[in-house]
């Protein structure tokens, strides 16, 4: 799991609230919260799948900050999860946080990647 350095990840998201200029990346998010609850809801979602294929072509820096991610030490052992975890609604949330990196770089919240995670494990 990617861990954001906290006061940076809420300055991101009030800037995409208030800024004009992020109303596409506002909608974006919105559109995630809407397929995951659809996803809750009703179980599977195709429509899921294919948000999240579009999202990834959208905003190159999701695989940027997953490759990012994967390339830094991990020091504690994963813990095991006690329950099931939708593999989409994991996809959508590291579309969240790609979304939500990208933008923190284009509005000179960080110069890149590194700045805004904090650890993984």
């Amino acid at each position: 799991m990617i861990h954001f350095h906290q006061d940076k990840f809420y300055k991101t998201l009030k800037k995409i609230e208030s800024s004009y200029d992020c109303a596409d990346v506002l909608n974006d998010l919105n559109r995630i919260n809407q397929a995951i609850e659809n996803i809750n809801l009703y179980g599977y979602c195709p429509t899921a799948n294919q948000l999240d294929q579009e999202l990834r072509k959208k905003y190159p820096c999701i695989d940027n900050m997953l490759r990012f991610a994967n390339s830094i030490p991990v020091l504690a052992p994963k813990t095991s999860k006690s329950y099931y975890e939708n593999e989409t609604i994991l996809r959508l949330n590291q579309d969240r946080c790609g979304i939500i990196c990208d933008t923190a770089i284009k509005k000179h919240i960080v110069c890149n990647l590194n700045e805004f995670i904090e650890y993984v494990d």
